[in-house]
């Protein structure tokens, strides 16, 4: 277990926890002690991009996680096709919900439908990922 994938799930549990402020604080932390570069961290780099944009959808603010999860998607090029199209699609799904709680319905809708594009192979992924 890395210093940063420890420091996501401390993340998580204040989350849960409703520790808003500290959960973002240490998200943000954990961002920081992955290695962007490294193929191995870069599954829980986005996952935790991920789990950042969620907080900071929950608390309004959606520009923020829509960034944030543009930036995720764009490294998740760099993965192997099946994981790229998991972590894809359960990325999508978040910016979605980011535009519909940010009223932006057109985007939104746009963010689905690629995601259940992504999902075309048959599987009903895109429906739980988010």
């Amino acid at each position: 277990l890395s210093a940063a994938v420890a420091i996501s799930n401390k993340a998580a549990l204040a989350q849960q926890q409703g520790n808003l402020l500290e959960a973002e604080k240490l998200y943000r932390e954990s961002l920081q002690a992955f290695d962007k570069n490294s193929n191995k961290d870069l599954p829980a780099f986005v996952e935790t991009s991920q789990n950042l944009a969620v907080l900071l959808t929950e608390i309004g603010r959606f520009d923020e996680a829509i960034t944030l999860l543009d930036e995720a998607m764009s490294l998740v090029k760099k993965l192997e096709s099946t994981v790229s199209t998991r972590l894809t699609i359960a990325m999508l799904n978040k910016k979605g919900n980011a535009l519909l709680r940010a009223a932006r319905l057109d985007e939104s809708l746009k963010a689905y439908l690629l995601a259940a594009g992504q999902a075309r192979r048959g599987t009903a992924e895109w429906i739980i990922a988010g």
